[in-house]
């Protein structure tokens, strides 16, 4: 019989015992018990034919299972905290019919649950051409926290014919998840500006448009743009050139995480789930996305750590990279120094910090990193002292408070938007 997906068991003990199997050893050692008071043979003799049960039912239980795979079928390999997935297991092979006829079950972490909302599908069986026989089961699982996971084995409990004991055992391998962080609705990028909010990640550079001084036309090519046509160096040249451009780079947007363990309060507090640093995690998250869709090119740092680089997908800006980082980030203990971006930062990027309970050294590193910045915001999930402003303020950081919603505080899912 199957089961839906569920977490692991427990209980890791190779051989267990039915209810059936503990009724038969009471009623053994009662029959010999019995045997032994009233001196009966027969009673003997019916306790030792009863007693031969276990030992033949191990022998069927440890009897070889015929070949079989299991299979896992999954839409995507990435969601995002809360959303939902179907899932399906396939068993194919002689042994299939066997495992299917017990109870069997995908092992699953607790992040990754069984939604019950939607009704599990029922068993099919198939017979493939080859004559194999293939078992399928699908239902649908919901993510319940950011991270990384991994979804199975399939683990079978085969029965013996008298169903006194079952063996458990493990097929098939594993298949990896991420699960990406929830983000939020929007953060405020501050004094952030030089882009467009359609993605001008490529922004071009037209050299020599003044017509004959245009130092590197080229010959029109189908697909460009008729307003690029060079109509002197057209008309010089005997055939249609078009203009040369160039891209320049897009300027970088540093998403600061702040991941020092002494800055949040109740790091990988109960079950392992911080709701202020999971809201930070979210924030960071939006503002790669929103400055992705910006233009800027997104890089996220753990600290002092660039985490991605500045990268682009076919001359657009992506959040896609620092969404993988933030699926498995941590509060540490040892954090790298923010003094260990002071010579990757430039007069064209911008900074967003999303920050701790900051101490006035952690600050004053804040604040020498935006000597040379235009734009630097900070964002906060708590009030923040006095004096903390006072140092970040005044070395030009924008600074502004985003609380924790209260549906995040002591929820697993994040927040909601």
């Amino acid at each position: 019989m199957a089961r839906a997906p569920h977490r692991p068991s427990r209980r890791n003990a190779r051989f267990t015992l039915t209810v059936r199997g503990w009724g038969l050893i009471i009623v053994v050692i009662l029959v010999f018990v019995t045997a032994t008071s009233l001196g009966s043979v027969q009673l003997m003799a019916a306790g030792l034919l009863l007693a031969t049960i276990f030992p033949l039912a191990l022998v069927v239980s440890l009897w070889p299972l015929a070949p079989v795979r299991a299979e896992r079928v999954l839409p995507v390999t990435s969601l995002t905290a809360d959303d939902r997935m179907h899932l399906r297991v396939r068993l194919t092979g002689p042994g299939a019919a066997r495992v299917a006829a017990s109870d069997w079950h995908d092992l699953l972490p607790t992040e990754v649950a069984v939604d019950l909302s939607v009704p599990l599908e029922s068993l099919v069986r198939k017979r493939l051409p080859s004559g194999e026989s293939v078992v399928e089961l699908g239902t649908t699982v919901r993510a319940l926290r950011r991270g990384l996971y991994r979804l199975g084995p399939v683990e079978a409990l085969l029965g013996d014919p008298f169903g006194v004991m079952r063996l458990r055992r493990h097929i098939g391998g594993t298949s990896e998840i991420t699960v990406l962080p929830r983000p939020a609705a929007h953060v405020p990028f501050g004094g952030l500006s030089g882009q467009g909010v359609d993605g001008q990640a490529g922004r071009v550079a037209r050299r020599g448009e003044s017509g004959l001084d245009d130092p590197i036309p080229r010959v029109y090519r189908p697909g460009d743009s008729i307003r690029r046509v060079n109509w002197r160096a057209s008309a010089r040249h005997g055939e249609l050139m078009v203009r040369q451009e160039e891209a320049t780079p897009s300027p970088s947007l540093f998403v600061i995480l702040d991941v020092d363990a002494r800055h949040w309060p109740a790091p990988g507090g109960a079950e392992g789930s911080d709701a202020a640093f999971e809201w930070a995690v979210s924030l960071a998250a939006t503002a790669s996305i929103d400055a992705a869709q910006r233009g800027w090119q997104p890089v996220l740092c753990a600290g002092g750590t660039p985490l991605t680089s500045r990268g682009l997908d076919g001359g657009v800006a992506i959040a896609e990279p620092a969404l993988l980082e933030l699926a498995r980030i941590r509060p540490t203990a040892t954090p790298a120094s923010i003094s260990g971006l002071y010579p990757l930062v430039s007069q064209r990027n911008s900074l967003l910090a999303i920050l701790g309970s900051l101490t006035p050294a952690a600050a004053a590193e804040f604040a020498t990193l935006a000597a040379s910045i235009d734009s630097a915001t900070a964002l906060f999930t708590d009030d923040v002292p006095a004096d903390i402003l006072t140092i970040l303020e005044s070395a030009g950081w924008s600074c502004t408070v985003l609380p924790v919603p209260e549906a995040a505080r002591g929820s697993r899912l994040g927040w909601h938007a």
